[in-house]
């Protein structure tokens, strides 16, 4: 009897133990969705820019803060170390005026929540695209980030992560931030 004792114990015990970890110290993963709308623009200056305004939903499932130092979006099938947009500015919506507007610094998204933001990326043109051209666009959005958990193991330090591939619907790179519905014409209510 003395056995089923030293059992019991030792079981409270270890469910304590992960219990504590599951709750507190987990590292978990940086989740996103696909953008629902988004603006498009080249705009003319010293040389075309590429704009791009993405309303993202940014979801930690883990109990410990994951860190992100930078976003980058890439055209795919281009590569996260190939030049590709930038995270300039951040915006609490997708359309308004730039009062809000913050430049681009690293941020944090605490456990088990989630960051709603609006991004804006920029890049000097790309060759293959020009003001006024229409299309659909493979996108890859990166994330520099910190504390994300991968393969049941945490990374230490930072490290460039792939977090979304999805694709804009539709894009039209006007001289103006017009925003657009990202839906595709098969979808209903499109």
């Amino acid at each position: 009897m003395a056995w089923v004792a030293l059992l019991i114990s030792f079981l409270a015990l270890f469910f304590a133990v992960v219990s504590f970890w599951w709750l507190h110290a987990r590292p978990g993963r940086l989740r996103t969705w696909e953008p629902r709308s988004y603006i498009a623009a080249a705009t003319q200056g010293d040389g075309e820019t590429l704009h791009l305004r993405l309303p993202l939903v940014l979801y930690n499932d883990g109990a410990t803060p994951i860190v992100v130092e930078q976003l980058r979006v890439a055209i795919t099938p281009e590569v996260a170390e190939d030049p590709s947009f930038a995270l300039q500015a951040i915006h609490p919506t997708l359309y308004g005026s730039n009062d809000a507007r913050q430049f681009a610094t690293g941020f944090s998204v605490p456990g088990r929540t989630t960051l709603e933001r609006t991004f804006e990326f920029q890049r000097a043109r790309w060759a293959p695209v020009h003001q006024n051209d229409r299309g659909d666009y493979s996108f890859t959005l990166y994330g520099k980030v910190f504390g994300e958990r991968r393969l049941l193991r945490r990374w230490p330090g930072t490290r460039w992560v792939s977090l979304l591939d999805f694709t804009l619907t539709g894009v039209v790179w006007s001289s103006r931030l017009i925003p657009r519905d990202n839906r595709a014409a098969d979808e209903p209510g499109a």
